[in-house]
């Protein structure tokens, strides 16, 4: 990640930026967890959208998602 993260306070932008850096390291198997909820709602909405072009990585993004969710239901935004 981005050194220009640390510390200081982010704008939506940076916000973006950094869950979008998280999406490609956990896709490209370079990280294995999630930080949030909003996260794991990315990183499974990504593996949604790239599961026919990249199977292997949209399965991370998807198996780092389930987990988190498993441990975390009522955070999932499908959850009533």
């Amino acid at each position: 990640m981005s050194g220009k993260y640390l510390g200081g306070t982010m704008d939506e932008r940076e916000r973006e930026d950094l869950v979008l850096e998280r999406c490609v390291a956990v896709g490209r198997g370079l990280a294995n967890e999630v930080k949030s909820s909003e996260e794991a709602n990315v990183f499974r909405v990504a593996a949604m959208v790239l599961h026919y072009r990249f199977p292997e990585e949209a399965g991370r993004l998807f198996r780092v998602s389930d987990n988190y969710f498993a441990v975390n239901p009522e955070h999932h935004s499908l959850h009533a």
